[in-house]
């Protein structure tokens, strides 16, 4: 995650940019970020992020899949 650590803009990068760079998985970089954020509790970032979203993680994953097809 050295991307966010040397403050490149956010603008620069996408969820499918990062993956690429750190070359790692959808689900692995979704464990990173709740870990980095705090999120120990996989079912409470789960929560939590369906009510930011309105959709769970895994739906969104889907989602960005079939966006990006």
């Amino acid at each position: 995650m050295g991307q966010i650590e040397e403050g490149i803009p956010i603008s620069e990068y996408n969820v499918n940019t990062l993956e690429k760079e750190m070359s790692i998985s959808h689900t692995h970089f979704y464990r990173k970020v709740k870990c980095l954020t705090g999120f120990n509790n996989p079912g409470y970032f789960s929560k939590c992020f369906k009510k930011k979203y309105g959709m769970t993680p895994s739906e969104y994953i889907n989602k960005q899949k079939e966006i990006s097809s």
